[in-house]
C-alpha cells in the first residue's frame, strides 16, 4: 500500500510538472505587436529592436513596469497601453512626444518639453536652429534650470502655477498664437505673461486661480479688439474683488490712445 501511494504521489507530481511546463511553453511570447503613433525613423527602429528582449519571456508573468523601463530609455516615446494577446502575443501602443516648449538654461542648452511639461531632449542652440521646430520659449522669474532632467517632467518651483500654465495652453491651444511665456513664480506675484505673435502681451494675474477662465476671457477680448491695438498693446486680466468677475484691461486702448 505504501509503495502504491508513493507511486500515485510521484505520478501526480510528474503530471503537474508536465502540465506546468506545457503551460509555460504555450504562454511564451513569440510575437511583439507594436502600434506606433509616431513618425517612422531610426528611433522607432531602435526601440522596436530593444523590445525584442521580451521574446521568449512568459506572457502571464510579464509586468508593465518592465516594459516601462525599456520605453523610458527613449524620452521621445510614451507607452500608452500594454495588453496580452493570449496565448503568446505582447501588444503595445506607443505614441510620440511632440516638443511644444523650449527652455534655455544659463549654458545655452535648449531643453525641449512636450505639452505636459515632460522633458524629451536637451540640445545646443545650433542643433535647435537646424531642427526648425516651432516651439514656445518658456522662462521663469526664478532659476528653474536645475530642475530639468531629460526623461522626467519639469520640476517647477511653483508646481501649481506651472500646472496652470500647461492647462491654459491646452485649453485654447495657445501654441498657434504665442511665441513666449514668462512665468513670474515669485510668491508675491505668481503671474504669467503670454507674448503673442502679433505683438500683444497677455498678463494673467494670480494665474494659479481660475486660470482657464482668465485666458479664455483674454483671448476673446483679443479677437474682439481693433487690429491696431493687436500689434503692441498689453491685456491685463484680473478678478474684480467687488463681484468676482473676470476683467480685461487694455493698457492703451482703455486710455483712449
Amino acid at each position: 500500500m505504501r509503495t502504491k501511494r508513493l507511486i500515485v504521489i510521484l505520478s501526480s507530481c510528474i503530471f503537474a510538472v508536465a502540465i506546468l511546463t506545457s503551460c509555460l511553453f504555450i504562454f511564451t511570447i513569440s510575437k511583439i505587436d507594436v502600434k506606433f503613433t509616431a513618425e517612422k525613423g531610426s528611433q522607432t527602429m531602435h526601440l522596436q529592436q530593444d523590445l525584442e528582449q521580451f521574446s521568449g519571456k512568459n506572457l502571464i508573468f510579464l509586468k508593465k513596469e518592465k516594459v516601462d523601463e525599456v520605453i523610458s530609455k527613449y524620452p521621445y516615446f510614451k507607452l500608452d497601453s500594454v495588453s496580452k494577446g493570449y496565448p503568446n502575443v505582447l501588444e503595445l501602443e506607443i505614441s510620440q512626444r511632440i516638443p511644444v516648449y523650449r527652455f534655455i538654461d544659463q549654458n545655452k542648452n535648449v531643453y525641449l518639453l512636450d505639452k505636459t511639461g515632460f522633458v524629451v531632449d536637451c540640445i545646443t542652440e545650433e542643433q535647435y536652429k537646424n531642427l526648425s521646430l516651432l516651439t514656445i520659449e518658456l522662462t521663469f522669474a526664478t532659476d528653474s534650470s536645475a530642475n530639468l532632467t531629460v526623461g522626467k517632467p519639469l520640476n517647477a518651483t511653483d508646481k501649481d502655477l506651472f500646472d496652470s500654465v500647461l492647462s491654459m495652453c491646452d485649453s485654447i491651444d495657445l501654441t498657434d498664437c504665442v511665441n513666449k511665456i514668462y512665468v513670474n513664480d515669485n510668491p508675491e506675484f505668481r503671474d504669467v505673461d503670454f507674448y503673442t505673435n502679433s505683438g500683444v502681451k497677455i498678463q494673467i494675474t494670480s494665474a494659479y486661480s481660475r486660470a482657464n477662465e482668465k485666458i479664455s476671457k483674454a483671448i476673446q477680448s483679443y479677437h474682439n479688439a481693433k487690429d491696431y491695438y493687436k500689434t503692441f498693446d498689453t491685456i491685463t486680466v484680473f478678478v474684480l474683488k467687488s463681484d468676482g468677475s473676470i476683467q480685461c484691461q487694455w493698457t492703451n486702448w482703455n486710455k483712449g490712445e
